[in-house]
């Protein structure tokens, strides 16, 4: 599957605490960026 063919926009959530997760959305990120995407991280609570 080519990456122009995949979802433009993808969601993470899941268990456990911040650490966790910043590390999750990192790889996600890195992962992301060498696909060729653009990554937006929007703040909120």
């Amino acid at each position: 599957m080519l990456a122009q063919d995949r979802p433009v926009m993808g969601i993470v959530s899941g268990q456990g605490g911040a650490t966790g997760q910043r590390e999750r959305v990192a790889e996600l990120t890195l992962m992301a960026r060498e696909q060729g995407r653009d990554v937006h991280i929007p703040g909120g609570r």
